[in-house]
């Protein structure tokens, strides 16, 4: 796996992008963490839900601004975002509105939960609704009349093993009405959107109707939650259903396909349908491996579309985070590829309006040996590409450490300045863009709290390399570019 790294910034003036691009992580040495959804702001940052640990731990919410860096976060706890596809919130005037689950019972019941904030991420309230069973949340909208619509999964109502469940409250978080679509199997609603005539669409998974074992099933339902007709899509395989948007003739889903595309394996499933639901057509892209998924799409400015996921760029190897640029009829026109050499993936994509793309998820390829996944946080111009240096930070408490390096493309020697809260040992390494350590600085008891050095770099080949500061549980890196 490869990073998308490309160093023709070096030659052509900085001035000639007038897009802001970056890559940011965020998170820390001591659990996973993935950025499950991003949204962007009208001040030009963006907000990030993001699930906190390797299983179900919480979350964290966080605002940062136009150049990922962080403004505010919060950690709610026992509030879940479900699992690593289900996620969902909403910003509207008055602060944010979260969905997920509660788990008050050791993963036996959990029920659904609404977080409601204020405009800088501080809990206002929370509500529960469900009823015995497992009841969650994956996504949710504001109403044409202000209020919210959420779409999830039931196991306590419903006539099956688990229902799509629509649900439809006031902006107290109150039950205006519910409703529940499926069969005697598993059902599950992954997405709603609002339509034009004040409707909904639903976009779910069934395991009770279809051609296959799962099939993508797309339910539209009037302004009271009443179901008006719902169409299935797959083959005789697997398929689901991730992210379904509006257009003004119909509809474009994306998710996953076990039936069709490259033998039989995991590959993105594109459907576009007009407004009943009839399929327009297909589309499925892969790279030729096993496993490669759509999880979010979004209209471009041309009329077009972009879709993230991530792929296997070769049999058995690690994911990296898929970025696809198509016309209106599907057709590729660029794709891009982010990660380094292992595991990364992207769940959210949203458009910014300098026309460039922001995307979030999560990766395992850090610059320090830690095998905990971080948020990542990818801002790209309306080409895909990044441009400039990346920054890696762990932690999103207080920094007991703290590093800066000068210049950021460098000959022969780097200029480093770092500050202790408190002296102790401290780690101080060089690290290539694989995440090997290549050379080491210093490892031992440091007794003050503030140093500048130079650091030859005379022994080590041209190339993108991590300045990495490490003190107990806490590391801090720094990415620079060796030149000759």
């Amino acid at each position: 796996m490869g990073y998308l790294k490309s160093l023709f910034f070096l030659f052509i003036p900085f001035f000639a992008y007038a897009t802001i691009t970056f890559e940011k992580s965020y998170g820390g040495p001591s659990t996973g963490h993935c950025g499950l959804m991003v949204e962007k702001n009208i001040d030009g940052g963006y907000t990030i839900l993001a699930q906190k640990g390797t299983g179900a731990n919480g979350i964290y919410f966080l605002k940062v601004d136009s150049l990922g860096n962080i403004l505010w976060v919060h950690e709610y706890e026992p509030f879940y975002a479900s699992n690593r596809i289900s996620y969902s919130f909403k910003t509207f005037s008055e602060g944010y509105i979260l969905v997920g689950y509660r788990d008050t019972t050791h993963y036996i019941n959990p029920n659904l939960c609404l977080l409601r904030t204020n405009q800088t991420g501080d809990s206002i309230w929370q509500k529960l609704h469900g009823g015995d069973s497992l009841d969650i949340g994956y996504w949710i909208e504001i109403t044409p009349d202000s209020n919210f619509i959420i779409a999830g999964e039931t196991k306590s109502y419903g006539l099956g093993s688990s229902d799509a469940w629509l649900i439809k409250t006031d902006t107290a978080g109150n039950i205006i009405w519910t409703r529940t679509f499926g069969g005697v199997s598993y059902d599950v609603a992954r997405c709603v959107k609002n339509t034009p005539d004040k409707g909904f669409i639903i976009l779910s998974s069934t395991y009770s109707s279809g051609a296959g074992f799962s099939d993508i099933w797309l339910l539209k339902a009037d302004s009271l939650g009443n179901l008006e007709w719902s169409k299935t899509y797959g083959g005789e395989c697997y398929e689901w259903g991730y992210e379904v948007e509006v257009l003004n003739n119909g509809y474009i889903i994306i998710g996953q396909t076990n039936s069709f595309g490259w033998n039989y394996a995991q590959d993105v499933y594109l459907i576009r349908t007009d407004s009943s639901g009839d399929t327009l057509w297909t589309k499925t892209f892969d790279n030729c491996s096993d496993d490669d998924v759509g999880y979010s799409i979004a209209c471009t400015w041309d009329n077009g579309f972009v879709l993230a996921g991530y792929t296997t760029p070769q049999v058995l190897s690690d994911k990296d985070i898929w970025l696809i640029k198509i016309d209106s009829t599907g057709n590729i026109l660029w794709q891009r590829t982010f990660g380094g050499v292992k595991d990364d993936g992207a769940y959210s994509i949203e458009t910014t309006s300098d026309s460039g793309f922001i995307i979030a998820g999560y990766t395992f390829s850090q610059p320090t040996d830690t095998i905990y996944s971080e948020i990542y946080l990818i801002k790209t111009d309306f080409l895909g590409n990044v441009y400039g240096i990346e920054e890696r930070k762990f932690d999103f408490g207080i920094k007991n450490i703290e590093l800066k390096i000068y210049p950021s493309v460098v000959r022969n020697s780097i200029s480093i300045e770092w500050t202790l809260k408190k002296p102790a040992r401290i780690e101080l390494s060089i690290y290539d863009a694989a995440g090997s350590k290549v050379k080491a600085i210093r490892e031992t008891d440091i007794p003050i709290y503030h140093n500048k050095e130079f650091i030859d770099l005379r022994d080590l080949a041209c190339g993108v390399y991590f300045m990495v500061l490490k003190q107990n549980n806490e590391a801090v890196s720094k990415k620079f570019i060796l030149i000759k």
